[in-house]
């Protein structure tokens, strides 16, 4: 009887070990300006969990971080964080620095996963690329894409607001639009990867210096914001009104 215990904890701890593979990312920053070299490190999620950070270093510098993952599908979350005036912050558009460095993907996992990152201080040139050594070749990962238009009606003399337009995938801060004004309307596209997501867009206005979702709580006519957990494929269009009018958000989708 003992012997068939251990076999079968053997056999386990085999295929347990079989599943599991190396994920190994490296980052740097391009176009940074001489004197905002800050140092910086990432914080790594896989499914919501935390998995480690790296050991920090200077932006132009390549930095490193190693962890394990098994194989199969997952959604993994790298977050940069830049250390100023005393303490570590995350690297957003809304800390006061030139772009989101963070990135969110869904994909499937092999045994060996490399992500090599550059974050373009100038968000024009953002690049990640994935590579491995991999047995069999994974699934090609397909991304769809919404070409957004938004467009405010009722919009009166002095309240025409500077806006932006947030973007969250499955509660992941993912994109975030240029500012413009609600009497111009925006056109605004994003992808991210085929599947069941929760999409939720919110417009925010430049309120006194500060950004601020533009919601009925914060003393807006309406809550400028939509939300949806949907399967998303391909390309679509959504236009989004936001009748201050009639207080409400008015989403129109077209294939």
């Amino acid at each position: 009887m003992l012997r068939f215990v251990i076999f079968f904890s053997l056999l386990f701890s085999f295929d347990g070990f079989a599943t599991n593979g190396n994920l190994v990312i490296d980052w740097k920053f391009s176009n940074v300006v001489k004197g905002y070299d800050h140092q910086n490190k990432i914080v790594v999620y896989i499914d919501g969990k935390r998995v480690g950070e790296a050991k920090s270093s200077s932006q132009q510098v390549k930095g490193t971080f190693k962890c394990s993952v098994s194989t199969g599908k997952h959604a993994i979350k790298v977050v940069n964080f830049a250390y100023y005036d005393g303490k570590w912050e995350e690297h957003t558009i809304d800390n006061g620095y030139s772009i989101d460095a963070n990135y969110y993907v869904s994909r499937p996992f092999e045994k060996e996963n490399n992500l090599s990152i550059i974050w373009d201080m100038k968000g024009v040139k953002n690049s990640f690329v994935w590579k491995g050594k991999m047995n069999n070749p994974p699934e090609k990962v397909k991304n769809a894409v919404i070409n957004l238009a938004v467009e405010f009606s009722g919009v009166d003399d002095g309240y025409d607001y500077t806006c932006r337009l947030v973007v969250y995938i499955d509660g992941v801060r993912f994109a975030t639009s240029e500012t413009y004004k609600e009497s111009d309307g925006l056109q605004f596209s994003f992808e991210f990867p085929e599947g069941q997501h929760e999409l939720i867009i919110q417009n925010e206005i430049l309120y006194k210096g500060n950004w601020e979702p533009q919601l009925v709580d914060n003393n807006y006519a309406l809550d400028a914001r939509f939300q949806s957990t949907q399967i998303f494929k391909k390309t679509s269009k959504l236009n989004l009104l936001f009748d201050i009018d009639l207080m409400q958000t008015i989403p129109t989708w077209e294939e």
